[in-house]
């Protein structure tokens, strides 16, 4: 009976979380449920999400959302999971979005946390305008 190596084992579960973590933002920002064994970084023309990525970083999340996640280390879970929502966010997918296989920096809308971003610095620039 062979067991399996530590670093085999701490990347499986890397991967689990990534995909739970995934999983989890898919479904709060769109209301889709997806199972954990089922997101993709490069999704496929009939799933339910895309990938929007923060203008400037297509470049470097092209190439990680071009290998399939199995296929990745355990720094770029930590990375992809440290990153989503910030960099990166699940959205619904639309023609005019599409630029390379489900991974888009043209946005059909602005997210809610790139909306309250921008309401919040417009309003220290206005507190900051009144008081000096």
């Amino acid at each position: 009976m062979s067991s399996t190596r530590q670093s085999n084992t701490d990347r499986r579960l890397g991967r689990e979380e990534c995909r739970k973590k995934l999983s989890e933002h898919i479904h709060s920002r769109l209301g889709i449920k997806i199972i954990p064994a089922n997101v993709r970084l490069n999704p496929r023309t009939n799933d339910p999400y895309m990938w929007r990525v923060l203008p400037g970083k297509e470049e470097f999340f092209a190439k990680v959302f071009f290998k399939k996640l199995s296929d990745h280390s355990i720094s770029t879970y930590r990375l992809l999971c440290k990153e989503f929502g910030k960099t990166f966010e699940a959205v619904e997918p639309s023609p005019q979005c599409v630029t390379q296989k489900h991974i888009s920096s043209v946005a059909p809308e602005p997210s809610f946390r790139t909306m309250i971003d921008n309401l919040k610095k417009r309003m220290r620039d206005f507190i900051k305008k009144f008081t000096n």
